[in-house]
């Protein structure tokens, strides 16, 4: 299976499998409740030094967004997670969850 990498100068990179966040809604608190998860792709290499611009760099590469303005789009860890939002709202987009 071929690597798909996010590009950063540390090589020491962790494997990924890379989900699409949909059927969300609002909940009663303000958050956002992710109803359901689509699997994009397994096995996307990410360095722990890998910036939000070059992981939203990575996406737009790739076709699943169409921007990596970080006034747009914003990349929070959480936990050992990645997850990409929607900056206006909050709306949970992407999550990047390791594979360990």
């Amino acid at each position: 299976m071929k690597k798909e990498r996010v590009r950063t100068a540390e090589h020491r990179e962790i494997s990924y499998t890379l989900y699409h966040f949909f059927d969300v809604w609002k909940d009663e608190v303000g958050g956002w409740t992710v109803n359901d998860t689509h699997l994009l792709e397994e096995n996307v290499y990410i360095s722990p030094i890998a910036t939000a611009k070059e992981i939203c760099k990575y996406l737009k590469r790739k076709g699943y967004i169409n921007t990596d303005d970080l006034r747009k789009v914003y990349v929070e860890e959480n936990g050992n997670n990645i997850e990409v939002y929607q900056r206006k709202d909050n709306i949970p987009l992407f999550g990047f969850s390791p594979n360990f």
